[in-house]
């Protein structure tokens, strides 16, 4: 079969946190991550966040659903990839580690191996070329940003490919974004 390349996105979880059913997440028995100060308001606002996590996930599942019903799902690399973190103080709009980090998930059956974690330095620049090679093509031989993750991806100890990788934040051109908030992270 042909290489073929489907983007499917999803605005959640994304304010105003109103997707999925917050009732599922009791605010009292929730788990206040360390670097978020412990108030009833918190604690609501992450019922909230977590209700809508769950949302996505049920979008996930259905693009799943028929990539498998399709047939192609055994020969097809899947590659989530979440955007920058909420916007819980010190995570959006931050070059802390909660603003910056992202989660990766890989599944490709036979190829990346089952339940393997893996700390690269990684960032979204590296995953043009990473779906040319992994499509047969040489991302060397274009201009890419980027380095190819097909290492990372399909190795069981391969090595990061940057020694750092670099973050930023203007929050300009955001609605309500000051004029100036410039913050740079290596």
């Amino acid at each position: 079969a042909e290489p073929w390349c489907l983007v499917v996105t999803s605005n959640q979880p994304h304010t105003p946190w109103n997707r999925g059913d917050a009732a599922r997440y009791d605010p009292a028995k929730l788990r206040v991550p360390p670097y978020l100060v412990d108030t009833p308001e918190t604690r609501e606002g992450l019922a909230s966040y977590y209700a809508e996590i769950t949302y996505m996930d049920a979008q996930f599942g259905r693009v799943m659903a028929h990539l498998e019903a399709s047939g192609e799902a055994d020969d097809t690399l899947v590659v989530f990839l979440t955007e920058q973190g909420s916007n819980f103080p010190f995570c959006k709009w931050a070059c802390y580690e909660m603003g910056l980090g992202a989660t990766a998930i890989t599944r490709w059956p036979g190829r990346i191996a089952s339940g393997r974690r893996n700390d690269a330095l990684i960032q979204y620049v590296d995953i043009p070329p990473t779906f040319v090679e992994l499509a047969g093509g040489n991302p060397a031989s274009m201009d890419f940003d980027g380095r190819s993750l097909a290492a990372v991806f399909t190795t069981p100890v391969a090595p990061s490919p940057h020694q750092f990788i670099f973050g930023m934040n203007t929050t300009r051109g955001i609605a309500r974004g000051s004029e100036a908030y410039a913050i740079r992270t290596v």
